[in-house]
């Protein structure tokens, strides 16, 4: 099939928020048509039979295994990037030097109450009394 006509498939670098050696590694997600996803940004994934968050560490055209069997980013939890990369690369220094799991050492970049769906939308009622001078 030819792909002329058609943008390219991008797809995201992530590391699944469990701070677990087992996991302590890069997944690949398929970024779905007309998401918008950049590194530094957290995103829920399907992980096995859970939905988790995510960071997002890169991007790339070329996923290094069958897409078939990749699956999709479910949403992005924040339209814009919570980790700079400055950040990413801190916590990528402090997995290796403090020999934990990156999704630990990230965690340690971001205000706990932005990991695990705590932050929540405030809104608050307001009304201004307007006196017209004269």
């Amino acid at each position: 099939m030819s792909m002329q006509g058609r943008a390219a498939e991008q797809f995201a670098e992530i590391i699944v928020d469990i701070a677990h050696a087992d996991v302590d590694r890069v997944f690949t997600y398929r970024v779905p048509e007309g998401m918008f996803i950049t590194p530094g940004m957290r995103a829920r994934v399907p992980f096995g039979a859970q939905v988790k968050e995510g960071y997002v560490l890169g991007l790339t055209n070329t996923p290094g295994y069958d897409r078939a069997k990749i699956k999709d980013i479910l949403e992005p939890i924040e339209p814009y990037p919570a980790l700079l990369p400055q950040l990413t690369e801190l916590a990528k220094e402090l997995s290796v030097s403090a020999h934990c799991p990156l999704a630990e050492a990230i965690r340690l970049m971001l205000p706990a109450e932005m990991r695990g769906g705590r932050v929540k939308v405030r809104t608050e009622k307001a009304a201004q009394l307007t006196i017209p001078s004269g």
